[in-house]
């Protein structure tokens, strides 16, 4: 995982306003994408836990492999709490 500043700071996001949809949406996008967490959000990047074939993640989960794991619940976070 990197140590990046950027991957640790809070994400800010405008607050939402019906009449005012558009703008959000576009403002949210931009900041999901410059925070590179939109793929994410939009299903485009999934959770790469090696699964077996019943669901069940693999143990032990390879070292190249963790590290991706754990960048991708890290960013998944993010995500959610902005």
């Amino acid at each position: 995982m990197t140590d990046d500043k950027s991957s640790s700071r809070k994400i800010t996001l405008r607050e939402f306003k019906p009449e005012s949809y558009k703008v959000w949406e576009m403002s949210t996008k931009a900041t999901l994408k410059y925070n590179k967490l939109f793929n994410i959000v939009d299903g485009t990047e999934t959770d790469p836990t090696p699964l077996d074939d019943d669901g069940t993640p693999f143990c032990p989960i390879p070292a190249i492999t963790r590290e991706e794991v754990e960048k991708w619940k890290h960013d998944h976070e993010r995500a959610r709490e902005a």
